[in-house]
């Protein structure tokens, strides 16, 4: 991995962050002027439908970017440019389970466990601007793991993570570039983080390189998790106490 390669990557990522910033503003709009917790059964289907168009334009301009990140990043650490089939197209059965999930249920279970109305409202906002932001992000995520399940060369690909990523993600992350074909499941299992911790995937061309952060990861779960019979909640464990208080 070259110093140019790691630095596309970065600013790969921060471009993504601003597409994802930019579309959950529009989220936060939406819900302002359309959801009622005094209604939620109606107003959080006005929510789904008017987000559908807000996020499928999201996850299109997310796979765009990631696209021409493939190609650019290709042409520094592999065989040369290629560019990559953008994977933009939003699954509007996906926006109904899973926004519909966050705007209806998230509500109502607040109020029923004695949360004021406000409260409520706000945690179905947030969970759905999760929600949002994990549904406009896989279209970078997909278009790179595609592409690199297309590419004649073969690459591997790895998870790269922002600075304070959760123990989940920082453990795949400490792996590099071992993912191969029909791994984006790696990325949906862990749906309720991978945004926060803001994961994207990188190709990986010949040799594998971890970057400090992935380094010191790695350390730490050869060291406290490798071999246990729960290598997460060893490695969980560590992480707090090692890695989360200095953050």
């Amino acid at each position: 991995m070259s110093e140019e390669g790691r630095q596309a990557t970065e600013e790969h990522r921060r471009r993504q962050l601003a597409i994802r910033a930019a579309v959950l503003r529009d989220v936060t709009g939406v819900w302002r002027t359309e959801f009622d917790i005094e209604d939620v059964a109606s107003s959080q289907l006005r929510v789904v439908e008017a987000l559908k168009d807000v996020l499928a334009d999201g996850k299109l301009r997310a796979a765009e970017e990631a696209a021409d990140y493939y190609s650019q990043f290709r042409a520094i650490d592999g065989p040369g440019a290629r560019r990559a089939r953008p994977m933009g197209d939003l699954d509007g059965r996906r926006v109904d389970r899973s926004v519909g999930y966050t705007a209806r249920i998230v509500p109502l279970k607040a109020l029923k466990a004695g949360r004021t109305r406000q409260q409520a409202a706000r945690a179905g906002l947030e969970q759905t601007m999760g929600a949002s932001g994990r549904l406009v992000s896989d279209g970078s995520r997909e278009t790179v793991i595609r592409a690199a399940e297309e590419d004649p060369a073969q690459p591997r690909w790895q998870r790269i993570t922002g600075p304070e990523p959760c123990e989940f993600c920082a453990m795949l992350s400490a792996r590099g570039g071992v993912y191969r074909a029909q791994a984006t499941a790696v990325f949906e299992a862990h749906s309720g983080r991978g945004a926060a911790c803001q994961c994207e995937a990188e190709p990986v061309y010949g040799e594998r390189f971890l970057s400090e952060q992935q380094q010191r990861f790695k350390e730490l779960y050869d060291r406290e998790a490798k071999g246990t019979s729960d290598p997460l909640k060893a490695f969980r464990a560590a992480y707090r106490r090692e890695i989360k208080p200095a953050a």
